[in-house]
């Protein structure tokens, strides 16, 4: 990144701040910058070194407003242009953030900061083909830049080249074997296929390389649970990246889950809680909430927390599976037909809500409807356990109906 010569002042000050700031030593870079700016408040090279940071703690309209400072004394303030085109990008205007890495290329067209950047901010408006350009351009100027390669095959992968993607994830590990991201998407991608012990591989290589990569050991602990391992193996990753990133919402919703499953309900809900106190909307967290408390048969709790689901995501199929599942257990089975019904409409084809209705038709002892809806379920999901008990259950009445010596009306 280049940076314009500004007046000497307090040169110690500037080494050391900037020293931190390389450190990622924020709070303590800013305290040194404003220090400097009480000396000389139109230092350029404070000023802009202010931005850069007040960026870097995602305090992104304080960063615009020093930027600008700087601009308004001299428009061509390369560190300043490119720093406003970063904080432009995290507040989603990717169309001027565009234009602000194109004034820093005119100045220096091999700014390889731009030109990476340039193409990510393409990446974010879905013109893919021009990320693609602005990555080569990157690697021209800097030929192992590892970053530009991993973007490149994210990039090729939306337009839809699978295989030329996958050859630039394998590029950027090469180029950097420290590129532990690479090796977590490629995980990412193995986990999608259903490879889980390679992809397993890939995100220890990741984690050999970065313990603190926290997608890591989130995207290892929901292989391992696809895969069958142990619950506690789980849950250990979701605790180890809980101690990293206390806020992890992924990994506190992915333990709610396990713990949802194997019928730990009060682990469950308190996962769930934790959850709420970052985002008190999050669907996922509601619903799944609810579901542990029905387990717990505290339905009027949970009948509460389905319904703010839905209030928030009025057609999330799983909210409104949900509700009906909480209704059947109290045998409130019409109202419980209304949201499965509600459900069937917005997607015919959802296997649990098809099961469901199923259950529902049998509880309600029509059998030959609740055959019809286990038999589309079933289309779907041929080896789901449940749909395959009431299904046999209701052929099997049919069965000692032949029997009878006199018919009878379903």
């Amino acid at each position: 990144m280049k940076f314009k010569n500004s007046p000497k002042e307090s040169d110690e000050l500037i080494y050391e701040a900037v020293s931190l700031f390389k450190k990622n030593k924020f709070k303590m870079a800013l305290s040194i910058f404003d220090k400097l700016l009480k000396i000389n408040p139109k230092s350029l090279i404070a000023l802009s070194h202010k931005a850069a940071t007040l960026y870097e703690l995602s305090r992104f309209d304080e960063a615009m407003k020093y930027c600008d400072q700087v601009l308004e004394e001299d428009p061509l303030y390369l560190h300043a242009l490119f720093y406003k085109g970063l904080v432009l990008g995290k507040m989603g205007e990717h169309q001027k953030a565009i234009s602000f890495f194109d004034k820093v290329l005119q100045t220096d067209r091999k700014h390889v900061l731009a030109l990476y950047n340039e193409g990510v901010q393409f990446g974010k408006i879905g013109k893919y083909e021009d990320a693609v350009k602005f990555f080569e351009k990157t690697l021209e100027a800097e030929p192992e830049n590892s970053s530009a390669m991993y973007e490149t095959g994210r990039a090729l992968a939306k337009l839809g080249k699978p295989k030329e993607s996958l050859l630039w994830f394998d590029r950027a590990i090469k180029a950097d074997e420290k590129e532990s991201m690479s090796y977590y998407n490629e995980g990412v991608d193995l986990t999608k296929a259903n490879n889980h012990q390679e992809a397993i591989v890939y995100y220890d290589k990741a984690l050999d390389l970065d313990k603190n990569n926290v997608k890591a050991l989130v995207a290892k602990g929901h292989t391992l649970d696809v895969a069958g391992f142990s619950y506690k193996e789980v849950v250990s990753l979701y605790d180890r990246a809980l101690k990293i990133d206390p806020k992890c919402t992924e990994a506190i919703l992915k333990k709610g889950v396990v713990f949802e499953r194997v019928g730990l309900y009060h682990k469950a809900v308190s996962s769930y809680d934790n959850l709420l106190k970052i985002e008190p909307e999050n669907v996922e967290a509601l619903y799944g909430k609810a579901v542990s408390l029905n387990s717990q048969k505290k339905y009027q709790e949970a009948e509460f927390f389905c319904k703010r689901a839905i209030a928030i995501e009025p057609k999330n199929l799983r909210a409104l599976g949900s509700m009906v599942w909480i209704l059947e257990h109290q045998k409130r089975y019409e109202e419980a037909m209304t949201y499965c019904d509600k459900a069937i409409e917005i997607n015919p084809n959802f296997f649990y809500t098809l099961s469901y209705k199923g259950k529902i038709l049998y509880d309600l002892g029509r059998f030959s409807e609740a055959l019809v809806y286990y038999d589309k379920a079933l289309k779907l999901s041929p080896d789901d356990r449940r749909a395959l008990h009431f299904r046999n259950k209701i052929a099997s009445k049919f069965e000692k109906l032949k029997k009878k010596p006199f018919p009878i009306k379903f």
